[in-house]
């Protein structure tokens, strides 16, 4: 992990670490995380010491989703969200990356189902690959839904300076041969073509993160 910011005896299942001008939180659903738990107080102490005049822009990522309006994974970890949800509120978070689900899910500013314009945005990103398979099965498309597919992808997020970040996702478009043939594996053909992105716009110095 890149940094021993949390017990090192936990394995790192949860840290923080800067890049440019971005701090990043990584937490683990799988592990403790109730109010009280060595999580929850190592979270709300490395958030409230955030200095967002150095590093603006704030991430949180974790594993399973809660807003997901696919049928995958549904009420999974049902504390998880009344825990954290109003504290990425209170600290003005800017974005949360999520996975679990095997398909991607761009999700408007929200909070408490709410759409705003300086809530975070949430974006599932769990269609990098697996045996399993996508997941393909949706539910109606909710107001704070704005793009989703069911297709191996990847995300990208350029950070252009305090106020501006770019994410784009891309779909992996595989060869229709066989991948493997005479002990040499071909090499897949990626669409260069973003079939999603979006502009996450913020003020500078931050202000107010409550509508």
């Amino acid at each position: 992990m890149p940094t021993a910011s949390s017990d090192p005896t936990q394995k790192n299942l949860f840290y923080s670490f800067d890049y440019s001008w971005g701090h990043f939180i990584a937490l683990s659903t799988e592990s403790p995380y109730h109010v009280g738990t060595e999580q929850y107080n190592w979270f709300v102490k490395d958030i409230a010491s955030v200095n967002r005049t150095k590093t603006p822009w704030l991430y949180v990522m974790f594993h399973r989703s809660y807003y997901n309006t696919n049928y995958a994974h549904q009420f999974e970890v049902p504390d998880f969200r009344p825990t954290y949800e109003p504290l990425f509120h209170q600290y003005c978070v800017d974005i949360v990356l999520t996975g679990h689900v095997h398909a991607y899910e761009r999700v408007k500013s929200v909070y408490n189902d709410q759409v705003g314009v300086n809530f975070p945005q949430y974006f599932g990103i769990g269609d990098g690959g697996n045996q399993e398979g996508l997941d393909s099965n949706y539910f109606a498309q909710t107001v704070w839904s704005a793009f989703r597919k069911n297709e191996y992808g990847y995300s990208r997020h350029d950070m252009y300076n305090e106020t501006h970040v770019h994410h784009q996702w891309f779909a992996n478009q595989y060869e229709y041969a066989a991948i493997y043939t005479d002990n040499t594996v071909a090499s897949p053909v990626e669409s260069r073509v973003a079939k999603d992105q979006t502009w996450v716009i913020k003020d500078y110095p931050r202000g107010r993160c409550d509508f």
